[in-house]
């Protein structure tokens, strides 16, 4: 519960309409699956501000996913907020084909901060995220390791408006965006 697909109400989903979307519950995990109509769910509270939140999750081969903060349902996500990427750093560019920029390594704010370094523990364990959001100053740690702890205005902002022109509050998400190529598993990442 507190949870809905993008553009769908909480109270019109059901377990056909879950898995539909491509998310299911199973043995405590809320999982992404590998197939599905949704790119991403949302918290139903769409007014998170100022807040700590605390996040556990394990990612599959080739997983490609994401933590939405402060986002809205008007246009993309990791840019009218902000995303916290969760990626398979140890496999996506030889599978992909693709060189990754530095703020698109698990921990990176998309297309704004690289992460000070590589704290992604092997595929199948669980990770911790811990992030604050208080006004424009972001932080975020993964597994005890800080990543980054910014003031959004100075930064240098690749991709979407600058951090200044997105939303100051809006839901809390979790990305379901795919896979580089062929997986061995069914469920991309589980928080």
């Amino acid at each position: 519960t507190g949870w809905a697909p993008a553009g769908k109400a909480e109270e019109d989903m059901d377990d056909a309409a879950w898995l539909q979307a491509g998310y299911r519950v199973q043995d405590g995990e809320l999982q992404g699956l590998m197939r599905g109509n949704a790119g991403h769910i949302r918290t139903s509270r769409t007014d998170f501000e100022d807040f700590e939140l605390r996040m556990d999750f394990k990612i599959s081969r080739l997983c490609n996913s994401g933590l939405y903060l402060r986002s809205t349902e008007e246009g993309n996500p990791s840019f009218n907020g902000c995303e916290v990427q969760i990626l398979d750093d140890f496999n996506w560019e030889s599978a992909s084909g693709s060189k990754l920029a530095p703020y698109q390594f698990t921990g990176g704010l998309y297309a704004a901060q690289a992460p000070a370094k590589s704290a992604l523990t092997p595929i199948g364990q669980w990770n911790t995220y811990e992030v604050r959001c208080v006004g424009p100053r972001m932080h975020c740690a993964l597994n005890g390791v800080i990543l980054w702890d910014v003031d959004t205005r100075t930064l240098d902002v690749k991709q979407g408006a600058p951090f200044a022109e997105r939303a100051a509050r809006g839901f809390i998400g979790m990305q379901r965006h795919g896979a580089a190529g062929k997986t061995d598993s069914d469920v991309g990442v589980a928080f």
